[in-house]
């Protein structure tokens, strides 16, 4: 199955979208959303609850620690190979 993406304004209900779809394709979420990679970053990202995340598997959600909030030294993880395996599943049309 080739990746869906979900884009919109801040408050769109792109989360919602994204569990549905799971739920009706029987999918996986990988959130590409910039503030909801930070781990504690949860006020004011509409990052799914830890419930909503049991039911379908969610990927690059709470991977950066809070000491990167203020370093910004968020270029370190764009390296990784787990992100870079996630950046490549997108194809853009």
């Amino acid at each position: 199955m080739r990746p869906i993406a979900v884009f919109g304004p801040t408050a769109s209900g792109k989360s919602a979208l994204g569990l549905a779809l799971a739920q009706e394709l029987d999918g996986e979420v990988v959130n590409v959303d910039s503030m909801q990679l930070y781990r504690g970053m949860d006020i004011g990202t509409a990052k799914p609850s830890k419930a909503e995340q049991a039911h379908y598997p969610h990927h690059l959600i709470d991977i950066i620690p809070q000491l990167f909030w203020i370093h910004n030294d968020v270029c370190k993880y764009i390296n990784l190979p787990l992100f870079k395996t996630y950046l490549n599943l997108l194809t853009w049309v």
